[in-house]
């Protein structure tokens, strides 16, 4: 995986933990068999991986990226693949989260946002960091309800309901802080209140992005349930 400017995180597990659904990347051996001989799921605390090396640009080093996070282990009672299937929608879901965030407060500030010079990476590199906690606790908490009913798939709806809020709350935070109310007299408050709005309206499952999300968690999203109620 080639380091990136704002490090590694959760959004790389995707290749760097779990085998992409592509297959195209899959994690290096020393992940995998740490976690089949790691032995018990309650050591999901003790057991860390470290990934680094050098963030390249053209044959030349930009930077060092190193990173550390904890690291699920298999115990025999937790299906590694539910563990890879859960991972699989946590993180796209955040993905587009982060995007529809990035944009909306490009829309909330300019007129053509798709036009916006400069670097608006910075307000995803915070929406992965700052819900980088949660995703942990939501594994846990998923693995809780799994351990319960194996079978029970309808069980894991509540926790995806939760990843949501999660994403919806950090998002609208970094809304409101990148794209604050103070000094609105100087820009268009339609356009700002509506930019919001459309963040809003993509965590209730509603126009392509909110779609793009309900779809990776499972959930029913606001035009399937529109469809359902015809």
């Amino acid at each position: 995986m080639h380091p990136q400017p704002g490090g590694i995180s959760y959004r790389h597990w995707l290749g760097l933990v779990v085998t992409e659904p592509d297959g195209l990347s899959v994690p290096a051996a020393a992940v995998n068999t740490a976690q089949l001989r790691a032995g018990d799921f309650a050591a999901f605390q003790s057991l860390r991986m470290l990934a680094f090396g050098y963030d390249m640009d053209n044959m030349k080093a930009r930077g060092w990226s190193q990173s550390e996070m904890p690291l699920p282990v298999e115990d025999g009672k937790l299906d590694k693949d539910f563990l890879d299937a859960l991972v699989r929608k946590l993180v796209p879901a955040a993905a587009v989260a982060s995007r529809a965030l990035t944009f909306q407060v490009k829309s909330a500030l300019y007129p053509r946002p798709s036009d916006v010079p400069g670097d608006f990476g910075f307000i995803g590199e915070r929406f992965w960091r700052e819900t980088e906690t949660r995703f942990y606790q939501t594994i846990r908490v998923a693995a809780e309800v799994y351990r319960r009913d194996p079978d029970d798939t309808d069980a894991q709806r509540p926790v995806m309901e939760a990843w949501v809020q999660t994403l919806r709350d950090r998002a609208l935070a970094l809304f409101d802080e990148h794209a604050p109310l103070a000094g609105i007299e100087n820009r268009d408050m339609e356009r700002l209140v509506r930019a919001r709005w459309s963040l809003i309206m993509t965590f209730h499952g509603a126009g392509k992005q909110g779609e793009e999300l309900y779809s990776a968690l499972g959930l029913v999203s606001a035009k399937q349930r529109k469809a359902r109620r015809k």
